[in-house]
């Protein structure tokens, strides 16, 4: 309930609520929720989603190795957070855990949900190439974006999907991780807006993932766009 107290009152949202109540109890914020506008409970919902996403033990991993390499960084971080898997596991439970890094350091949950989309990925949807220059990959600014319209224009010429594409480096312990994001193929899929059930078009992403090995010259490619289409992203 403290953690629930601290996120209400950074959102400026259930000022009246008493959450010094017992855990478990939570009828009053339930109640008061979903008497809240529908774009204030949409933001709630989607953070609440994020945190019980990331409430579990491989959502642990990933949140603590985004933190280490913030740590190895960021002398501010190593400061602050050097002790931070001690900390955490004296915590009670995941959602407790993942909560306290949501909203005291958020700034690791974005790259612990990137990793969680790579960790589910089903393995037999890799497509594993092994024998490459064991080489520093290039991350710069210049280099990404380079490669993020190379990408987008191999998307929009080969299939006919959109042409932006944007393009995310990571480092997680020793491996590199690209998260590729085209635009996919405009959608009109039925939606509540305002009340009403509409069709709204949007352009949902197409997705690859590449996690490359320094140390073992091996590169790892996952696309939504299923595996036909490797051989020309590896190119």
């Amino acid at each position: 309930n403290y953690l629930l107290a601290q996120y209400f009152t950074e959102v400026g949202l259930l000022g009246t609520i008493d959450f010094d109540v017992k855990e478990r109890d939570i009828d009053a914020m339930c109640e008061a929720i979903i008497a809240l506008p529908e774009s204030n409970r949409q933001q709630i919902e989607a953070d609440f989603r994020d945190i019980d996403t990331l409430a579990s033990e491989r959502g642990f991993r990933a949140m603590i190795d985004e933190a280490a390499w913030h740590v190895r960084n960021n002398p501010q971080q190593h400061g602050r957070d050097h002790d931070l898997t001690q900390r955490l596991a004296n915590l009670d439970g995941e959602h407790e855990r993942t909560m306290w890094v949501f909203l005291n350091r958020k700034v690791y949950c974005h790259g612990a949900m990137r990793f969680i989309e790579a960790d589910i990925v089903a393995p037999s949807y890799w497509q594993k190439r092994k024998n490459l220059p064991k080489v520093d990959p290039r991350v710069d600014p210049a280099a990404v974006n380079d490669f993020a319209q190379a990408l987008g224009k191999y998307l929009h010429v080969m299939h006919g999907r959109g042409l932006n594409c944007q393009v995310e480096p990571l480092r997680r312990n020793e491996f590199d991780y690209f998260f590729c994001f085209g635009q996919d193929y405009a959608q009109a899929p039925q939606e509540w807006v305002d009340g009403k059930l509409d069709r709204r078009p949007r352009n949902p992403t197409h997705e690859v993932i590449f996690i490359y090995s320094k140390d073992e010259g091996k590169l790892d490619t996952y696309s939504k766009g299923g595996k036909p289409e490797v051989p020309d992203l590896e190119a």
